[in-house]
């Protein structure tokens, strides 16, 4: 995009250019609301988390021969138009909209095209040559950024759909029969998914077989007033919005809801229903022709009805989880087609925590953002974990699976912490208490308790643990949290803190036993942002704050040191020569404010405060509220240069949120605190 002049040629008023910031935030990032599609499973397809879709057409084809075809075709969902990286493994040729965009060779290594995804389908055919080495291929579609992981959270999100009228908008691909060499493709000549067939009578022993259970439940909605009536040799019991029917048939009116108990009966186990065309299911997004009036859930141990609901997985007994299905085997999943908006990664989560900060000034629509959002991820957190053993992976909130990392719980820890303040949300406890839990158990450490990765230990990993614990502590008033909050402090300051230089270095590598000694902006701005909010949220009287008031202080001195004549600070911020860059620069702004306001830092800081701002203004905020200079996620190097290279990212949600979080600092210490403000 061409982009505007900054934002000083319009306003210096903090709280327009506040505005501006969220608006074109909440603009680019609308909300969504979560969809129920069928989704047809195939021993043959599979998606790991974040990963590559592969199609083991072996699977499909285990007759197939040398030089035999078959065709792998999606149509790619896109939101609006964006430059891509596809990377495909496999031997064949790949077409996008009906253009060749080239040739596949290899099943180990992935090629990988520039491509351009219009808003809304576009398809991707991929024809696949069977050989000796195998006859299978894998694809994802990334943003140009991070190649080879999935957009479906940050920045951009794509899903893979089916191609064929019946099945639109349903997750998958549809697999072409084999053709011999020579033969011609002919587009929708296809063996998977087969067309939908009329299913008259549901039959749960098709379904579930002879496994443990009582009984299975069938649900449906009336469309239209009239009788409804069962028949079936199995027993069974009707309810009618919840109540129990004497028979085997009642009168309905538009919108009650149907539910029906069947009790397992040998052979004859389910029940058909007169008129079908009265019934339907509201909540499904689907344009099958067959099949999509009742939803089924089984085998259940009884008496009692289940209740109905549907963003939690059921117990289905002896540790098994069940979900709703459809008569011909189909699953029920939910869908959030969004990034950011309700999706689970930390830096969509610093752009969250802005949004709310900025809700103080601007009012409801940014409170009622996060407040929907972050009730979206709580409300579907458990049937993440449910899908992710079911299919492999979740359709939304993938980075919530396993909890193996700070990245995964810190961040998206601290606004559940706020969100439960708002609203005591008991699903947002229930998230609260599991990331305490993971933060506690699966994160590897030291001896001496300081959090570290798999081979190294990150500066980011402060704010991927101490904003989120602090508020544990004030939630639960365990003091154990406030300790832990000391020990990872302590702990990383004995590593990472260069006191010659008062700065951090970013990265701790285990194996060396030494620090990188780069002090990263953005590394520095998660620990001196962090900081702040330790001695924001730690009680007054709580022994360690002289020890991280100090440090505080200590740390702005060396970020001070390095500030730019331009008012920003460097990517590398001993190296003048990286370039200026704003995420860590509106970090840093955010900490000095708060601390001038609080007492923390003296009134010395009041001029490079104003620098600062001056600086974003005039080189990263731009007239309609977008942001540049945001350095993309980064991994860990001993060489500086890895970091000064590093490309920024327009609008990336590392910056925004902390721009407008940084914003409304500036406001407080103005002397302007909403009314809401705690302090």
């Amino acid at each position: 995009m061409e982009w505007e002049e900054c934002v000083l040629s319009q306003t210096e008023e903090k709280q327009e250019v506040l505005r501006r910031v969220a608006a074109a935030m909440l603009q680019s990032r609308p909300k969504g609301e979560v969809e129920y599609r069928p989704y047809r499973r195939h021993p043959g397809i599979k998606t790991p988390l974040l990963w590559e879709m592969t199609v083991d057409l072996h699977q499909f084809f285990p007759e197939a021969g040398p030089g035999e075809t078959a065709w792998v075709v999606t149509d790619i969902l896109a939101p609006h138009q964006e430059e891509i990286c596809l990377s495909i493994r496999g031997r064949g040729e790949a077409f996008l909209r009906g253009e060749r965009i080239g040739g596949f060779e290899n099943r180990e290594q992935p090629v990988r095209f520039l491509v351009t995804v219009q808003p809304g389908r576009n398809r991707l055919a991929l024809k696949n040559i069977c050989g000796e080495e195998g006859f299978s291929v894998a694809f994802v579609p990334s943003v140009t950024h991070y190649p080879g992981m999935w957009a479906k959270d940050y920045l951009f999100w794509m899903r893979a759909t089916v191609p064929m009228e019946e099945y639109e908008g349903e997750d998958g691909v549809a697999v072409s029969r084999l053709y011999v060499p020579g033969e011609t493709f002919r587009p929708g000549d296809y063996c998977f998914p087969s067309p939908s067939i009329p299913a008259e009578t549901i039959d749960f022993r098709r379904l579930y077989g002879d496994g443990s259970g009582d009984f299975a439940c069938a649900l449906s909605y009336c469309r239209q007033a009239g009788r409804v009536r069962l028949e079936s040799r199995t027993p069974l019991r009707l309810f009618v919005n919840g109540m129990l029917q004497s028979g085997q048939s009642a009168e309905v009116k538009p919108g009650d809801v149907l539910l029906v108990l069947c009790q397992r009966n040998g052979e004859d186990w389910g029940f058909s229903c007169g008129d079908q065309t009265m019934l339907h299911l509201p909540l499904l997004t689907s344009r099958r022709r067959h099949g999509i009036r009742w939803l089924l859930l089984g085998p259940l141990k009884g008496p009692e009805p289940p209740a109905v609901q549907f963003h939690r997985p059921y117990d289905g007994g002896g540790g098994k989880e069940i979900f709703w299905r459809l008569a011909d085997g189909s699953f029920l999943r939910p869908y959030l087609d969004t990034f950011f908006y309700g999706q689970w990664f930390y830096a969509v989560m610093v752009g969250k925590y802005g949004l709310l900060r900025a809700a103080d000034y601007l009012g409801e629509d940014c409170r009622s953002y996060f407040t929907s959002a972050m009730g979206t991820m709580a409300r579907f957190f458990r049937f993440a974990s449910y899908e992710a053993r079911e299919f492999l992976t979740p359709n939304f909130l993938q980075r919530s699976v396993g909890l193996s990392d700070l990245d995964a719980i810190g961040a998206v820890g601290m606004n559940m912490a706020d969100y439960y303040a708002m609203t005591h949300d008991p699903d947002a406890l229930d998230v609260l208490n599991c990331l305490a839990y993971a933060a506690e158990r699966r994160i590897p450490r030291f001896p001496d308790g300081t959090y570290h990765r798999e081979e190294t230990m990150w500066a980011d990993d402060i704010f991927g643990s101490c904003p989120f614990l602090v508020r544990m502590g004030n939630l639960t008033g365990d003091s154990g949290y406030y300790e832990a909050c000391m020990t990872q402090i302590r702990g990383f300051v004995k590593r990472l803190f260069m006191e010659e230089k008062q700065l951090f270095s970013h990265i701790y590598f285990l194996k060396d036993e030494r620090a990188n000694r780069v002090p990263w902006g953005r590394g520095n701005g998660w620990i001196f942002f962090s900081l702040s909010e330790l001695l924001l949220w730690l009680p007054g009287d709580y022994a360690g704050r002289g020890e991280l008031l100090e440090l505080f202080r200590r740390f702005a001195q060396g970020i001070l040191h390095c500030q730019d004549d331009s008012g920003l600070w460097h990517q590398v911020l001993d190296r003048p020569d990286s370039y200026l860059e704003t995420s860590c620069t509106a970090m840093f702004l955010l900490g000095m404010a708060r601390g001038v306001r609080l007492g923390w830092l003296g009134q010395d800081y009041q001029t490079p405060i104003r620098k600062a701002w001056q600086g974003l203004m005039r080189r990263a905020i731009y007239r309609e509220g977008n942001i540049r200079g945001v350095c993309k996620g980064s991994g860990c190097s001993y060489d500086p240069a890895y970091y000064a290279q590093l490309e920024t990212v327009d609008n990336d949600d590392h910056g925004t949120g902390i721009v407008l979080a940084a914003i409304c600092e500036l406001l407080r210490l103005e002397g302007k605190p909403p009314a809401s403000d705690r302090q």
